[in-house]
This record gives structure tokens, C-alpha cells and sequence, in this order.
């Protein structure tokens, strides 16, 4: 049997982390999360994968108290990571509108995970009886990436974790991702409000625990069982603002970080709205600038996201087009740009018609 490191034996009676100096920025801020400050100093506190012992997190909360900003949050900054796949299991639909705007393709049981790298699993719209064995579908397509040759930079968040841990599919290929999936790559991030179903094992294997506000003397007492929080921090839990938590961080070589967060990074998104009559297209603005750093460079890129900016984010297709045009834009490489944002030819063609009738080209 493998030893399981108990997170929870280690943490208690750590003192949690409110350094009076300031703390050093990580190294690699693309690849870092920015969670949140500190609720006595205000000093910025990081996620870095690369100095914790695992990449598992378990973010445990009440219903409001901060736990879908969180997971928000780490879906956007891990899907900039290049290379990294992301795989997104969604119990109540909340997360559609980010795996749509990241253009993470719905899961597709006739394809595999190679194949789709990756993947939202949305089991709102299933009927009740298909939600858990579409679950472990999937789940049995991130095992099979559990080879013994396999390594790669994966992140599997689960919402609502507790609607699968007690059942007989998904219960056992969760907690093997927790225990086993370090070693190839795969972390988990798992969050839920009841956290009587949620095991120990769970919480002994996270590298990273988020606690938002609690209530109710089930939930308090088994994270008592756990042993993550001392008594006195227990009792202070239901008292805990929207956004706060404390945060436990075990580092490689066991040293444990523990942090009181006052509020977590806000979440957004970034939307754009491109306009054309009484049409409107809602893109998000990294889409737009990314489509246009590869058609047509940084230079214009810059531009764009500078005119974007400008306008509020809200612009007419027509104005970005003039100023395509105007700094040498081709109409081959401005229609290639606009459909890869998804214009509609119709509207691409008159957009480009009134731009340059206006430029006069």
C-alpha cells in the first residue's frame, strides 16, 4: 500500500503566514497564479506549481463564499500555460461561458483524450442517469494517460466533487488521480461545499487547500478530522467574508505556508464587443489580440488592443478594419483575421466596404 503524506498532520499548529517585509515575486509570473493578499499585510500571495509538493487542490466552501471565483480563476491562468490541457467537469454548467470563450471543445465520448486534448464535460444537460457513467468515461480516458511512459502538464477541475466520491465509477478514479497522478503530470482541482462526503484522503493528498466560509456542524467537524485547521480558526470559519479563506500550501521539502487571504482575485474575463449594425459579436479581448498578433504582428497587435481599450471594449468592426487598413493591412489578411474571430462573411464584406470608403482605398 502507498503511503499517503498527511497534509493535515503536517500543517497543524503552523502559524500562519503574515510577513511584515515583503515577499519575493516568483520567477515565472506567466506560469504563477495570483491568488490574493494577505489579510493583515496585504502581501501578495502566489500559486507556483513547480515549488509544491503536487499540483492537486481542494477548495472547500459554502454555496457564495468564493470557491467558482477561485476555480475561474485557475482555469484561465492555466489554459495561457502553453502545452497544458485542460479538462473541465462541470455537475451544475456554471463554467460553459469560460470553456466557450477559451474555446475548450465539449467532450465527445466516440474521441479520445489524445485526440481532443482538451475538453469540457458538461452534465447539466444530461439526464440524471447519464451524468456519473459519462463522468467516468472521461475519468477512464485521463487514467489511461496514466502510463508508464507518460508525462505531460495536465489540470482536471471537478466541481461539486462530492456528487462523485461516493460512487463506485468516479469515487475510486478521483482519489487515484489525487494519490498517483503527480507522477504524470495530472493534477486535480476539486472543489465542493458538503464536505461530509469528501474523504480524507482527499485532503491528506492536496498540495494546495483553499477553506472559504463554512457553516454547519457536519461540515466544521470533519474538517476537524482533518486536522488542517486548529480549533479556535474552526470556530472563526462561518464568520468568514465572501472572497475570504485561509489558504495551506505545502512546499517541496514539507515546509508548510499557511495564509489568511482577505479577498480572492476578482475573476473576468475580458469580453469584447464588436458591433456591425444591429448585429454584435461578444469575443474575449486575449481572442482578438492573439488573432491579430499572428495575422498580421505584434506592432498592429498592440494598436488594436490599444484602440479596443479606447472604446471601452465595445467597437465597430468597421473602425477596426480602418485601422487595419490604415497601417497596410491587406483585405486578404483583414478577412482571414476576421473569420478566425468568427465574423460572418456577409458582415466582414460590408464592414470592409464602408471602412474604405472612408479611407478612401
Amino acid at each position: 500500500m502507498k503511503n499517503i503524506i498527511p497534509v493535515g498532520l503536517l500543517v497543524t499548529k503552523v502559524p500562519f503566514f503574515e510577513p511584515s517585509e515583503p515577499q519575493n515575486f516568483p520567477e515565472d509570473l506567466e506560469k504563477a497564479v495570483y491568488i490574493g493578499k494577505t489579510q493583515k499585510y496585504r502581501e501578495p500571495v502566489f500559486y507556483e506549481r513547480k515549488n509544491l509538493i503536487n499540483p492537486h487542490i481542494a477548495i472547500l466552501g459554502t454555496s457564495g463564499s468564493g470557491k467558482t471565483n477561485l476555480m475561474l480563476n485557475l482555469i484561465m491562468k492555466f489554459s495561457t500555460i502553453a502545452g497544458k490541457r485542460i479538462v473541465i467537469i462541470d455537475w451544475s454548467g456554471e463554467y460553459a461561458a469560460i470553456a466557450h470563450a477559451l474555446a475548450i471543445p465539449k467532450f465527445e465520448q466516440k474521441t479520445g483524450l489524445s485526440g481532443l486534448g482538451s475538453t469540457y464535460l458538461d452534465l447539466s444537460k444530461l439526464e440524471k442517469g447519464a451524468k456519473l457513467p459519462t463522468a467516468t468515461l472521461l475519468l477512464s480516458m485521463v487514467l489511461d494517460c496514466m502510463g508508464p511512459t507518460s508525462s505531460m502538464d495536465m489540470s482536471v477541475f471537478v466541481d461539486e466533487v462530492w456528487h462523485f466520491l461516493a460512487d463506485q465509477g468516479t469515487g475510486p478514479q478521483i482519489s487515484r488521480i489525487f494519490r498517483e497522478g503527480r507522477k504524470y503530470g495530472i493534477g486535480i482541482i476539486a472543489a465542493t461545499q458538503l464536505l461530509g462526503d469528501v474523504n480524507n484522503e482527499i485532503t491528506y493528498n492536496a498540495g494546495t487547500i483553499f477553506i472559504f466560509k463554512i457553516y454547519g456542524t457536519d461540515n466544521i467537524n470533519s474538517l476537524r478530522s482533518s486536522m488542517l485547521l486548529e480549533e479556535n480558526e474552526l470556530l472563526a470559519l462561518p464568520e468568514l467574508d465572501r472572497g475570504s479563506c485561509y489558504c495551506i500550501m505545502l512546499s517541496v521539502g514539507g515546509k508548510v505556508k499557511k495564509a489568511i487571504i482577505k479577498r480572492i482575485q476578482k475573476f473576468e474575463i475580458g469580453f469584447c464587443t464588436l458591433k456591425c449594425d444591429s448585429m454584435e459579436y461578444t469575443i474575449t479581448k486575449r481572442s482578438i489580440i492573439e488573432a491579430a498578433e499572428y495575422v498580421f504582428g505584434k506592432e498592429i497587435s498592440g494598436k488594436l488592443d490599444f484602440l479596443i481599450e479606447s472604446e471601452l471594449r465595445s467597437i465597430s468592426i468597421e473602425k477596426i478594419i480602418k485601422m487595419l487598413v490604415e497601417n497596410g493591412s491587406t483585405r486578404e489578411k483583414v478577412v482571414y483575421f476576421m473569420r478566425k474571430l468568427g465574423i460572418k462573411d456577409i458582415v466582414i464584406a460590408a464592414s470592409i466596404k464602408h471602412a474604405l470608403q472612408k479611407t478612401g482605398a
